[in-house]
């Protein structure tokens, strides 16, 4: 199997998009061929999530358990160092065909800010072991869909949360190239701190953390995913 790139993720992601639109409600396309093709997307992005979490998550673990409100407390410096790793990332995520969220430094001003107010203590070490749970969460619920997609399982009911779940996927593909070209941009940038090298890992994995859970309401059961 090739490395895992951001090329092959935007790849994926395109893929899953496409099929989504093929796949809609109000699709013409046979249930079994739906099934087949939901099913499909399902394994694939089974696939790939377990060599993220297997490989480039672990270069967002942080070096040291520093608490994540003692990293941003000099707002204006940090606001500064956000938008410019951010911006440089996408730049590189971009170079893969990646289409660049231009709200994704807002998210991350959110997502940071929404952790510190719900989790005042939390540490990064923590925060590291949120993000990766709620992403294995995800890749759980889609392995578990593209196994009962391939035995057979068909109909609106199925497909709705084989749609709702690889739409979950395609909102976090994007967070995997950005987290790691921000890694290799890190690697290459002789010139940061030890701050700025934990500073762009915490900043990832508040972001992919947010990401992978939002909205996302499911059940996992022995009967197959449901919606909560």
């Amino acid at each position: 199997m090739d490395k895992l790139t951001g090329a092959r993720i935007v790849t994926l992601q395109n893929h899953i998009a496409e099929v989504l639109n093929q796949t809609s409600e109000d699709s013409r396309v046979p249930e079994k061929q739906q099934a087949e093709m939901l099913g499909e997307c399902c394994g694939q992005a089974c696939g790939l999530l377990g060599e993220w979490l297997q490989g480039p998550a672990e270069s967002l673990r942080p070096a040291a358990d520093t608490p994540v409100k003692e990293m941003i407390k000099d707002r204006a410096a940090f606001e500064e160092f956000l938008v410019a790793m951010l911006g440089a990332a996408q730049a590189r995520a971009s170079r893969y065909g990646m289409k660049v969220n231009d709200e994704l430094i807002e998210q991350a001003r959110k997502a940071i800010a929404e952790t510190v107010r719900k989790k005042p203590r939390l540490k990064s070490q923590e925060l590291f072991a949120i993000a990766t749970e709620r992403v294995s969460q995800l890749h759980s619920a889609v392995c578990d869909l593209a196994t009962r997609l391939h035995q057979g399982a068909q109909g609106p009911a199925i497909a709705r949360i084989a749609r709702r779940v690889l739409k979950k996927v395609v909102e976090l593909l994007p967070d995997l190239v950005i987290g790691m070209s921000a890694v290799a941009l890190t690697q290459a940038g002789h010139d940061l701190s030890v701050f700025g090298h934990e500073a762009i890992k915490m900043v990832m994995t508040s972001h992919i953390a947010y990401i992978a859970q939002l909205g996302l309401h499911l059940k996992l059961s022995p009967g197959g995913p449901t919606l909560g």
